[in-house]
């Protein structure tokens, strides 16, 4: 958005037209990929010295994160 320092990622869905933010934070997000069977997505995120993967199942609420460690993690 305006004036912001970051990036986040944002999800359309085609057949309907709605678009949701599926991150939010001070931190850019980004490198997205989605998983095979499209159940999933997941992408980079800021961290302390590096970027982390993080990961959101549409059938759930939160993202979490899941490569964690020094340094650049990509999806």
């Amino acid at each position: 958005g305006s004036g912001r320092g970051s990036s986040d990622i944002w999800v359309t869905d085609l057949e309907s037209g709605k678009t949701d933010r599926i991150t939010d934070g001070d931190g850019d997000a980004n490198d997205a990929v989605w998983s095979p069977d499209g159940s999933a997505l997941a992408w980079s995120l800021n961290a302390p010295g590096g970027k982390d993967v993080w990961m959101r199942r549409f059938d759930e609420d939160a993202a979490r994160p899941v490569a964690r460690r020094a340094g650049n993690q990509f999806p």
